[in-house]
C-alpha cells in the first residue's frame, strides 16, 4: 500500500510541474534557440535586458519575423518601460538574442495547444 501511495505521489507531482515557466540568462551578443513542434505553443512572459542601447530580440526563424524586443532595465532612467508578453504558435524555431547590454533574462513556457 505504501508503494502505491508513493507512486501516485510521484505521478501527481510530475504532472503538476510539467508546465512550469523556465528562466534563462543570456549573455551579451549570445543567443538560444527554442524549437516548437506543430502541436506546441510558447508563452514568453518576461524578456528584459540589463542596460545597453541595442535591444535583444525574439525572432521566428521560419519566417524571419521579429516578434519581440527586450525591455531595457537601467537605474539611470526614471521612465519605466513596459514588460511585454507574447504567445508563439508551434511549427517554428524561436531564436532569442541578447543585445549589447550586460545580459538578458527570459521567462518562457512550452505547452500543448488546446483544441479549438
Amino acid at each position: 500500500m505504501r508503494s502505491l501511495c508513493f507512486i501516485a505521489l510521484l505521478v501527481t507531482s510530475a504532472t503538476l510541474f510539467a508546465g512550469e515557466f523556465k528562466s534563462k540568462v543570456i549573455q551579451m551578443n549570445d543567443s538560444i534557440m527554442i524549437p516548437l513542434e506543430g502541436d506546441q505553443v510558447l508563452f514568453i512572459r518576461n524578456f528584459t535586458q540589463d542596460g545597453g542601447t541595442t535591444r535583444g530580440t525574439v525572432t521566428i526563424r521560419k519566417s524571419n519575423t521579429l516578434v519581440l524586443t527586450a525591455t531595457i532595465l537601467t537605474t539611470s532612467n526614471s521612465n519605466f518601460e513596459p514588460v511585454n508578453s507574447i504567445v508563439v504558435s508551434g511549427g517554428a524555431e524561436v531564436t532569442v538574442t541578447c543585445g549589447d547590454g550586460n545580459s538578458c533574462f527570459i521567462s518562457y513556457k512550452k505547452d500543448i495547444k488546446q483544441p479549438e
